[in-house]
């Protein structure tokens, strides 16, 4: 019990990480609503048609995001911004006409900026959707992911936001008009008021890719899970449409080997948003993990389709007897996939009884093998044997089989 609750809790500050990034995004995701300038933009010179210093909207991360990648174990909620700098008074010349000397049109805020016509659409499978926004929101939009399946290791998210940000202004200009009266012509101050409203569409887009799974393991040695006491490997192939952070395998519940595959760090993103990426560790403890391309599985596997297949390989050890194996698959966003078998080490006991010449079987049990041999009980028991023979030959054979169909993967 004590050595579980270690192993659980060094699985809880691996992705302690996920959740400090999430609890900061989540946190500023109000902020990021109608801020001057929250991603760093350089700055433009307003001119008098477009008096913005910078704006925007754009759509940030997904929570939870390591990489480019999220999960439907969750709903996701999606982060983004909008942004509008404007000065609150400017002034620019204005080109005098027919020889009067240049005006000047100076413009007065009267309002915040705001966002007008706001959209957020997403597409992922055979679902869509459209949710209208405002300058409060929502932030962040949650989707619905669940009970998906996707024929690709990893299915695309499209993302779509769109809005008009605008500010009102007032404006007062002066300018020099060319005045006649009685032959004599002069440059005469004009002045004029009135109110401008400038207005900008803008839009972005992203693609998130979702982990759908499922996992699954598949125990390809020792055949029948049944091995001799001598030490040979345990293997295994993970089919897996869910990225690994650490596979643990616990032999009768205690720790027996485990891999950490990926470690994470985390990094400020353009708008202040927190990021996470992977980066493959394959920190070896007993268990030797080696990650394969992409394939298409279909026998092997509950649902034909392309997994990411991950050959396992352990040593079990030299005591005879049953044990439980239990393989706990932790994906990049701390959920556990576990597996749950038995596996059986024998003793190759010789026999030590007497024979009359005819055939008998030992059945063998947990901690000895199966075997024939001499025996005083006829025939019958030799003609079991022959029939057990036989099986243990097709057996084998089936075996081999499968064994070749799995090569391909584990070489």
């Amino acid at each position: 019990m004590r050595e579980a609750f270690f192993v659980l809790l060094a699985a809880c500050l691996a992705h302690s990480s996920l959740e400090e990034v999430a609890e900061h995004n989540l946190g500023i995701a109000d902020d990021l609503l109608g801020a001057q300038n929250p991603c760093g933009l350089q700055p433009r010179s307003p001119t008098i048609d477009d008096l913005s210093y910078v704006s925007g909207i754009r759509i940030l991360c997904a929570v939870p995001q390591i990489d480019n990648l999220t999960t439907n174990l969750v709903r996701p909620k999606i982060i983004w911004s909008w942004f509008a700098w404007y000065p609150e008074r400017i002034a620019f010349k204005t080109e005098g006409k027919d020889g009067c000397p240049d005006g000047e049109i100076e413009f007065f805020a009267e309002e915040e900026p705001r966002l007008q016509e706001g959209a957020f659409a997403y597409r992922f499978a055979n679902r869509s959707g459209k949710i209208s926004l405002s300058a409060g929101g929502p932030n962040p939009i949650e989707l619905e992911l669940a009970n998906t399946t996707s024929y690709e290791v990893f299915e695309p998210l499209y993302l779509q936001i769109e809005g008009k940000i605008e500010r009102s202004y007032s404006y007062f200009h002066k300018r020099y008009v060319l005045e006649c009266r009685q032959q004599v012509c002069g440059c005469v101050l004009n002045t004029t008021t009135g109110k401008a409203n400038f207005e900008k569409f803008h839009n972005d887009s992203i693609v998130i890719f979702v982990e759908t799974g499922p996992v699954e393991w598949l125990w390809i040695t020792p055949p029948l899970a049944k091995m001799l006491d001598v030490r040979q490997n345990v293997t295994a192939i993970v089919f897996a449409k869910r990225m690994p952070a650490k596979i643990e395998i616990s032999k009768d519940g205690k720790t027996h080997a485990q891999n950490t595959v990926y470690s994470f760090e985390t990094k400020k993103g353009s708008c202040g948003e927190m990021r996470l990426f992977s980066r493959l560790l394959l920190e070896e403890d007993g268990l030797f993990v080696e990650l394969k391309n992409e394939t298409h599985a279909s026998q092997t596997v509950s649902r034909s389709a392309k997994y990411l297949p991950i050959v396992a390989r352990f040593e079990l050890g030299e005591k005879a007897g049953k044990s439980r194996i239990e393989a706990a698959y932790y994906d990049w966003f701390s959920n556990k996939h576990s597996f749950v078998t038995e596996m059986a080490i024998r003793s190759p006991l010789p026999y030590a009884g007497e024979s009359a010449g005819a055939i008998a079987i030992r059945q063998g049990n947990q901690e000895s093998t199966p075997a024939a041999y001499p025996s005083v009980f006829g025939w019958k028991r030799a003609e079991l044997g022959v029939v057990g023979a036989v099986f243990l030959v097709v057996l084998v054979a089936c075996m081999h089989q499968i064994k070749g169909m799995l090569s391909k993967i584990i070489a």
